[in-house]
């Protein structure tokens, strides 16, 4: 599970990856690549008590996806 101290913060590199779009090939690991943002958000949510959405390379996915 990721926390919200796994979080990339700004500044750091691997956010300024293009992302790819996920493959056909993917598309088994979409549902846990889909819970990690999930609980990464509800975690920033319970910590901050605030939080819309969280983007895939925010967790070092460098996928094109969004939560």
């Amino acid at each position: 599970m990721k926390t919200i101290h796994d979080i990339l913060k700004l500044g750091d590199p691997r956010l300024y990856q293009t992302c790819e779009p996920v493959l056909r090939s993917e598309l088994p690991q979409v549902a846990e690549w889909t819970e990690q943002l999930h609980e990464a958000m509800e975690d920033i949510r319970r910590v901050y008590g605030f939080g819309r959405g969280i983007a895939a390379p925010q967790l070092g996915i460098i996928k094109r996806m969004f939560c």
